[in-house]
């Protein structure tokens, strides 16, 4: 069964909204969803949310968001991880026939949250945190023996960040590659600017039916683009920091295999439009290009240097400007990665809408000019845990399924 994106909604995203709560935020998102795809909230079937107590600061804080989601009275369920896993979940009960319209909200209120102690706290308190006290440490070991691995050299992430901050803007604010260089470090090799700032905001995806899908296409006043997942998969690694492998994601390769093979790509970097990767850390982004067959080792400086993952390069790479353009929404990441997607490929199909793109997705719709009104794919990928031990993707197509 084709599952399709019917709707996407954003709130405002920032790096502090102290005037409002996760609630508020999640509400904000939901309602812009519901407009955007033509619902009124009583056809909402189910509901999912991702989310982790210690971040919100309550226990079962999901408990509060069922009126923020149209979901009183309704199946309501909470995945602690991203919320692109939330995504998935969803998708499969739309797979299995149990309902035709699900709602997922991905939302965080980072500025109220210690992220770093909390990932701290997510190690083994023997084994790990005496030698290992802060989570950065462990993105740092992961960085150090990738470049052992592959030979690359110290400046391919200042050079990720510096694309990435780019493209960002308005959100953010460009910073060159000798600033990213000499900005202080976090651990040896990361610097602040290599490192995602967290974000206060939320994001709401409304998926449905193909059949579904087809009769909401029906009440928009023009014809409109349909977005559908074409495939997607996730993994996880050990959790256990002593037997992991570092300086790669086994675990995204695996998910790699699966996206490619159910979507029918042979061929990735012939036939997606672009990616958006996770770069809670810059040299993630390069780590996951080479899990996902975007580039290889020998050649992964040139294409970095030379502007081949650039917003208006051959492949894009986080044309949105990823977590380090835009802020990171911790478990929200994945539905704003999404939804930025998604909102990316309907307007290079050729739909007219009002959204704020950032600096690099501009750029990608006007470099991109002589492809609008085409079917178009693109993938999305995300890493969870301070260890990056959980990894989900999926590719997304867009096509004229309304005709």
């Amino acid at each position: 069964m084709t599952v399709c994106l019917v709707g996407l909604g954003k709130s405002d995203i920032a790096p502090e909204l102290p005037h409002l709560t996760y609630r508020d935020v999640l509400f904000a998102a939901v309602t812009d969803a519901l407009a955007d795809a033509a619902l009124d909230h009583t056809e909402i079937q189910a509901a999912l949310t991702a989310s982790e107590d210690l971040v919100e600061g309550r226990s079962i804080a999901d408990e509060f968001t069922t009126d923020a989601l149209a979901a009183k009275l309704k199946p309501n369920d909470r995945i602690c991880g991203d919320s692109l896993l939330a995504v998935l979940h969803a998708a499969m009960q739309i797979e299995a026939g149990v309902f035709d319209v699900v709602l997922v909200g991905g939302y965080e209120k980072s500025a109220e949250a210690q992220l770093d102690r909390l990932d701290a706290m997510a190690m083994d308190p023997f084994y790990d945190q005496p030698v290992c006290n802060v989570a950065e440490a462990l993105a740092g070991m992961e960085w150090m023996r990738f470049r052992h691995e592959t030979g690359l050299d110290r400046r391919i992430a200042a050079l990720i960040a510096a694309k990435n901050h780019a493209a960002g803007a308005p959100y953010g604010e460009p910073v060159s590659v000798d600033q990213i260089l000499a900005g202080a470090p976090i651990v040896e090799g990361i610097t602040r600017f290599e490192k995602a700032v967290p974000a206060d905001g939320a994001v709401a995806i409304i998926l449905a039916s193909e059949e579904k899908a087809k009769e909401i296409a029906a009440r928009h006043k023009t014809a409109r683009p349909l977005l559908t997942l074409k495939s997607f998969s996730f993994a996880a690694e050990t959790s256990w920091n002593g037997s992991r492998r570092y300086g790669a994601f086994p675990h995204l390769k695996s998910v790699a295999t699966r996206v490619y093979r159910d979507a029918g790509i042979t061929d990735p970097t012939g036939t997606l439009a672009f990616a958006e990767l996770d770069d809670r850390y810059a040299h993630r982004e390069a780590m996951a290009a080479l899990e996902f067959g975007l580039s290889d080792a020998a050649r992964l400086a040139d294409d970095v240097a030379g502007g081949r993952f650039a917003a208006d390069g051959e492949l894009a790479i986080n044309p949105s400007g990823g977590r380090l353009g835009s802020g990171d929404l911790f478990t929200g990441a994945g539905t704003r990665a999404l939804a930025e997607t998604g909102w990316l490929l309907r307007a290079g199909f050729g739909e007219e809408f009002a959204h704020d793109f950032s600096a690099g997705q501009t750029t990608w719709l006007a470099t991109h000019e002589d492809r609008r009104g085409r079917a178009a794919q693109a993938l999305i990928s995300t890493l969870f845990g301070p260890a990056a031990t959980t990894g989900a993707a999926a590719v997304v197509a867009v096509d004229d399924l309304s005709a």
